[in-house]
């Protein structure tokens, strides 16, 4: 089959990280199938449009970047209308599926566009924004367009089944399939730790969603009492500003390191070389990071939200209630002594399961199928 897949969210010269889950998603499909991507870009500067096409991994993407300071559904829609013509110009052919990732806020042309191809429409979603108690920063029209382009979705494919649970409270009907998250299991494996204890946080550090300056809270209160333990936290964000705070709240250097955006290959080099991966998010569904540690072999500690107990239970880390600083401090300080009581391979293979490349594009193929209605290779 040749999917057209379109996103909200994807890797660009805007930002490359964001969406990074999203690309993975389409690289496991494209073992399976011809993938073509169209995705747009706003930029604050600049003028005209420009698509950008390039070939990684297996997949054909065509980018789209257009300048003006503020959203404008017309301004979408040009941009993405000379993807499609480019697309057309190169004389790729019919698409038979239309996959959009994250619903809001360019479904709607993913919706469109599908209509006028006469392609069935699957959506996933990845993003917390449907759960009011945790998000109280909801765009205005995110109800509306999301209920317009989800009610032509022939399946709806959200990362954990509490996301599932929360768009449906949300009034979004529809037919659902959960799907998770995936990751390259080649890539992530069980490595032989440093010498000490080595605890592992990565993340966007934005303090709101992921809890930084809880985890420090709690560091600053154990590092002392475990000898030879490491905090390494990082990711691609303020990582300079949080080594600043660390440093004012007396933390100890040598018991913490702070890194600033890694590669994937980076991500695993670190997670060959942890202990533990450790998490304290205040809103999540079922962030990558934790099952790029499953495949690595890591026993998790994260605080229990969104989806994430459905995969992290006591065989395979500790779960601590959002914003509870001292069950975050007593799981760090139990966790050296639990450490080799975790069966790091069956770890692992929970997550070349659940969420190998192999298995979520077979889960996917099995989708298309369905949505197609027919045997179509």
């Amino acid at each position: 089959m040749r999917i057209l897949m379109t996103s909200s969210w994807f890797p660009s010269r805007k930002h490359s990280t964001l969406g990074n889950f999203v690309q993975r998603h389409i690289e496991a499909i494209a073992t399976m199938h011809e993938v073509v991507v169209l995705v747009w870009f706003r930029l604050d500067q600049g003028e005209g449009i420009e698509v950008v096409k390039s070939a990684e991994n297996g997949v054909t993407i065509y980018r789209v970047y257009s300048a003006h300071r503020k959203w404008q559904w017309w301004k979408a829609n040009a941009a993405l209308g000379a993807g499609w013509a480019a697309i057309n110009q190169d004389g790729i052919g019919s698409f038979d599926v239309v996959h959009h990732h994250v619903t809001f806020p360019i479904g709607i042309q993913a919706a469109v566009l599908a209509d006028e191809i006469k392609a069935p429409l699957v959506v996933t979603e990845h993003w917390t924004i449907y759960n009011k108690q945790v998000r109280r920063d909801q765009p205005i029209g995110l109800k509306r367009l999301s209920m317009r382009v989800l009610v032509q979705a022939k399946v709806i494919c959200p990362v954990s089944e509490d996301l599932a649970a929360t768009m449906q409270a949300y009034g979004l009907a529809g037919n659902y399939q959960v799907i998770p998250n995936v990751v390259d299991t080649e890539a992530f494996q069980i490595g032989t730790p440093a010498n000490g204890f080595h605890f592992l946080h990565i993340s966007s550090l934005d303090d709101r969603h992921k809890n930084i300056s809880g985890i420090l809270l709690a560091w600053s209160e154990v590092c002392s009492k475990i000898p030879g333990a490491v905090l390494h936290i990082g990711g691609d964000g303020p990582h300079l500003h949080w080594s600043d705070v660390a440093m004012r709240m007396g933390i100890p250097a040598e018991s913490i390191e702070f890194f600033g955006q890694c590669s994937v290959a980076e991500v695993a080099q670190r997670m060959r070389q942890a202990h533990c991966l450790v998490m304290f998010s205040r809103f999540e569904n079922l962030p990558v990071v934790i099952v790029e540690a499953m495949a690595a072999g890591l026993p998790i500690i994260t605080s229990d939200v969104g989806g994430i107990s459905e995969h992290v239970h006591k065989e395979r880390g500790m779960l601590v209630q959002s914003e509870h600083e001292d069950e975050l401090q007593a799981a760090l300080l139990s966790m050296p002594a639990l450490w080799s009581t975790y069966d790091r391979q069956r770890i692992r293979a929970y997550a070349q399961k659940h969420f190998s490349r192999e298995s979520v594009a077979r889960q996917y193929d099995a989708v298309y199928r369905a949505a197609i209605g027919n045997g179509k290779d």
